[in-house]
C-alpha cells in the first residue's frame, strides 16, 4: 500500500493531468473545417542552450478550442505532422511520461526531468505564447532556469 501526501509536485502533477483532460479531445488537431486557414509548426527546445533529448512540446488555444502536442526528437527538434487553425497558442513542455509500474495499481510517473524547469510545464506559467499564421511556423523555446 501505497500513501500519498499531497506536494506541491504532486499539485502540479495534478494540474498537468486535469489540463491534458481538457487539451486530449482536441490533441488529433481537430476542430477546423477543410478550407480554413491553418498552419504547421517546427523549432527546437534548448534549455541553457543545450538540446532537451526527451519531453514533449503541446500548443494549446483557448479560444479556439484547439491542441496537438508532439513528441521531441534528436537534438531537441519537433515538427506538427497535422495543420492546426491559425489563432493564438498557449505553449507548454512536458517531460516524457514512464511506462505504469506493475505494482497493484497502475500508476504514471514522469520521468525526473532537470531540463524542463517546472514552469514550463504550466500553462499559466510558462509564459510561453505563439500566433500561428497560414503555413510553416517555425518556434525556437530556450528555456532557463
Amino acid at each position: 500500500m501505497v500513501a500519498v501526501c499531497p506536494t506541491r509536485r504532486s499539485s502540479a502533477f495534478l494540474y498537468t493531468v486535469i489540463v491534458w483532460i481538457g487539451v486530449l479531445p482536441w490533441v488529433s488537431g481537430c476542430g477546423s473545417s477543410p478550407g480554413d486557414p491553418s498552419g504547421t509548426i517546427s523549432g527546437r527546445v534548448t534549455y541553457a542552450g543545450q538540446p532537451v533529448q526527451q519531453g514533449v512540446v503541446t500548443f494549446y488555444s483557448s479560444e479556439l478550442g484547439v491542441g496537438i502536442s508532439e513528441e521531441l526528437q534528436e537534438g531537441g527538434q519537433y515538427k506538427t505532422n497535422t495543420p492546426i487553425p491559425t489563432g493564438s497558442y498557449v505553449v507548454t513542455v512536458l517531460p516524457p511520461e514512464q511506462p505504469p509500474s506493475m505494482e497493484e495499481e497502475l500508476v504514471v510517473e514522469i520521468a525526473p526531468v532537470k531540463d524542463i524547469p517546472e514552469k514550463y510545464r504550466d500553462p499559466s506559467q510558462s509564459g510561453l505564447k505563439l500566433e500561428v499564421t497560414q503555413g510553416d511556423n517555425s518556434f525556437d523555446i530556450d528555456m532557463t532556469k
